[in-house]
């Protein structure tokens, strides 16, 4: 560290900000992750590619302390030695590291680009796609929850919602299969226009296939999306207004859902019950 401190101003400040994502991660991070996580600007609504750090820069200014796994393309700490003393000295080294993380998350999921203004959610969720799903979910949770107990009944009304969009999602596949009777899209509340194309915004995604195109367009999303909650409970910043603001934000936030329930769907699958009803 008195070699990080040593050096010039910019890339002493990007070294704390790569070693305050390495060691508070909630997972390991891929190099792409970090490297858009560390170009994000607060109070910016879009991510600024010019912003990017380049990695040789970012693994220079750590002056040996991180390294790149080549074939998962993980960035981590050189020994786990080093994770464990910058988490047991956070308070000295890092004392900001989960609010400035949670800031960067919640900037990140109000970006421009998660804002839905093409659909129509109103039919009952659990015969649609997971853009109805992730819309329910909103409203619930802002219909249960007040004050500091919003982030908790997101995360509860998220898990909810996974198990039972599984199930129906397992009942449409039943139905439409060869011989069904009655079956039907599950692109129904969809316009002609959203079915005969790719998702016109990136919160327009209703299919797996689109789902999982916007995740390739945008790799830090599913990380912010199934941890912001988590960073910003334990920087306590329920009532901060970058956050209250995010969560007015119905379309950005069901946006950030949506990608919650197909990771867990997709990851989990049917064999991880108490992961949905925990």
């Amino acid at each position: 560290m008195r070699r990080i401190d040593s050096q010039l101003t910019e890339q002493k400040q990007l070294a704390k900000q790569v070693l305050t994502w390495i060691s508070f991660a909630t997972r390991p991070l891929t190099t792409t992750e970090l490297q858009h996580a560390l170009g994000v600007e607060v109070g910016h609504t879009e991510l600024d590619k010019e912003n990017i750090p380049d990695l040789k820069d970012i693994v220079s200014a750590c002056a040996g302390l991180v390294t790149v796994d080549r074939e998962s393309n993980i960035i981590r700490l050189v020994h786990y030695t080093t994770q464990e003393y910058f988490q047991r000295t956070q308070n000295y080294w890092f004392p900001c590291a989960n609010k400035e993380i949670a800031t960067v998350c919640v900037t990140y999921l109000s970006f421009k680009t998660f804002e839905n203004k093409h659909y129509d959610l109103d039919e009952d969720w659990d015969k649609n796609s997971y853009s109805s799903a992730s819309s329910l979910t909103f409203s619930r949770m802002q219909e249960a929850s007040s004050g500091t107990n919003i982030i908790t009944s997101t995360e509860s009304e998220v898990s909810k919602t996974a198990v039972s969009l599984r199930t129906s999602r397992e009942d449409r596949r039943t139905t439409s299969s060869p011989g069904a009777a009655g079956s039907s899209s599950h692109h129904s509340h969809l316009s002609k226009g959203a079915m005969e194309s790719d998702c016109e915004t990136e919160s327009d995604c209703g299919t797996d296939a689109e789902i999982e195109r916007r995740s390739e367009r945008h790799c830090f999303f599913s990380y912010v999306s199934a941890y912001w909650a988590h960073y910003v409970k334990a920087a306590q910043m329920e009532q901060d207004k970058l956050v209250l603001n995010f969560l007015k934000m119905e379309s950005h936030v069901s946006t950030s859902i949506q990608e919650v329930i197909h990771r867990w769907n997709t990851t989990f699958g049917d064999d991880n019950e108490e992961y949905y009803s925990s």
